[in-house]
């Protein structure tokens, strides 16, 4: 995204002012701040190392008094009103906002009214603050870069297809990252060979690691589809640890797994999708029951037109004929891309299944529901493709059931499923994955941004609270903040 002249030098502004505050704030002194003076000169000095963004007739403030004030509209910067007739002192947004913070009292209705606030009792001890410039990797790379760099690794015809119609339905602006195309390189020439192997794509959050998994996923699928358009089976297992975290990607991927179903409706087919967890019913016959808490709109899934609710259109149909439609816009969701109940799925199963380690625990021991997952006499074939999202949760207790949970479920279905994992960036990533999944680490690759790939622009900050044990308040009464 391209900054206007004025957003570009109040962000150089912003990072130069915090820098100054953090040099107080590592020791615990949030009640200090900048005089204007100080803000000038760093105001000052900002427009006159960028002359040629202060020049830009885009530019609307020339002169250190109109940046502050700028700032001051912004909301990025805040006068602090001390004594009367003291000269104005200044923070930024984020001194203010760790004064807060530190400052937390623990408040009870009609017990602290008015100036009385401030015999509450003190929520936090102290604090730790880490300031840093944030990095994240660049997306310099076109669309028909991103062609050309998967056909160098990817001999399969098919799949390089479904690659460049997923890429053309996009728009022509989209940039990639480095690390997202040699990871979906990785994981299409892997399904190509149809040998067991692990990507693990380690990468901070919002970087674009999702779309690293979706990608080849799909152009993958789109093939399959259109080779086998009456085969039936989950190709794509995909397991969360968070059901939030399920429903988000649900959205995401339903909305990419549209741009196929022109050129696979010429031959009767599309890409499913289902989901699997707590709020899904049974049948349609169970919905207005299993739905009551939300009036009977679906809890997992908003219309992919403009966000409304959806509902069940009637409850006299077919599993397969089942249709959910739009309270607000009038447009629906209809049961043969998006299986919504158990029966659709036991029925007639999706091509990618979102669900939980809990859930897959649970149900492979299910004669009914096991050969979604590849199990069983009614299993037409096993999953090519598991995405673990979120590894990092996976330690411990809860990490070493789900390995055996793996390691139980690759035995049963005679380890032919390529393994891609989703983290933020962690030590000895391949070794934790491998361990993970039950795979030597020698079919495992870590594949994360490059130091030379990425792109420094901002700052982020972590801050953490201590609670105060003097106060003898509950410590989930004391905030913590990571932003």
């Amino acid at each position: 995204m391209t900054l206007t002249p004025d957003l570009a030098l109040v962000e150089k502004a912003l990072d130069n002012l915090e820098r100054q505050e953090v040099r107080v704030l590592v020791w615990g002194l949030v009640d200090s701040a900048l005089s204007e003076e100080e803000v000038d000169e760093t105001l000052r000095a900002i427009l006159n190392e960028n002359q040629n963004l202060a020049a830009d007739p885009g530019c609307t403030f020339d002169t250190e008094m109109r940046f502050r004030q700028r700032l001051l509209d912004l909301g990025y910067l805040t006068q602090v009103f001390g004594r009367p007739l003291a000269p104005p002192r200044y923070r930024t947004r984020m001194a203010e906002g760790i004064r807060l913070f530190a400052r937390l009292r623990q408040l009870f209705p009609r017990k602290h009214e008015g100036a009385d606030w401030v015999s509450g009792a003190t929520l936090v001890a102290d604090y730790r603050l880490l300031w840093r410039p944030r990095k994240y990797p660049a997306r310099d790379l076109t669309p028909a870069d991103a062609h050309t760099a998967i056909a160098a690794r990817v001999a399969d015809p098919r799949m390089l297809a479904g690659v460049k119609r997923w890429l053309d339905e996009g728009e022509q602006s989209w940039r990639f990252a480095r690390f997202q195309i040699d990871a979906s390189a990785r994981i299409l020439e892997g399904l190509s060979l149809r040998r067991p192997r692990g990507t693990l794509v380690a990468a901070g959050t919002g970087s674009g690691k999702t779309l690293a998994f979706y990608l080849p996923a799909l152009a993958w699928l789109s093939a399959e589809r259109k080779s086998q358009p009456r085969s039936r089976g989950v190709r794509v297992l995909a397991l969360y640890p968070r059901n939030e975290l399920l429903k988000d990607q649900l959205a995401e991927v339903y909305g990419q797994a549209r741009k196929f179903d022109d050129e696979l409706g010429r031959v009767g087919t599309t890409v499913s999708v289902g989901v699997l967890f707590g709020d899904t019913p049974f049948n349609v016959g169970k919905i207005a029951q299993q739905w009551r808490n939300t009036r009977g709109a679906c809890p997992f899934f908003r219309c992919p037109d403009c966000g409304g609710e959806l509902q069940l259109h009637s409850d006299q149909v077919a599993e397969g004929d089942a249709r959910l439609g739009c309270r607000s816009c009038g447009s629906g969701v209809d049961s043969r891309q998006l299986r919504f109940t158990r029966k659709a799925m036991m029925d007639d199963p999706p091509d990618i299944l979102f669900t939980s380690v809990e859930m897959m625990n649970q149900r492979l021991a299910d004669s009914t529901m096991r050969h979604l997952f590849g199990l069983g006499p009614l299993a037409e074939r096993t999953p090519s493709l598991m995405l673990l999202d979120e590894i990092h949760l996976y330690t411990g207790t809860f990490g070493a059931q789900v390995a055996y949970l793996l390691r139980r479920w690759s035995h049963l279905t005679r380890r032919q499923t390529h393994f891609v994992g989703l983290s933020a960036t962690i030590a000895e990533g391949a070794a934790f994955f491998a361990s993970l999944v039950g795979l030597d680490q020698s079919v495992v690759e870590e594949i994360s941004p490059n130091a030379d790939h990425m792109v420094s622009e901002g700052a982020e900050y972590m801050l953490a609270l201590r609670g105060d044990p003097v106060s003898q308040t509950a410590l989930l009464s004391t905030p913590r903040s990571r932003r």
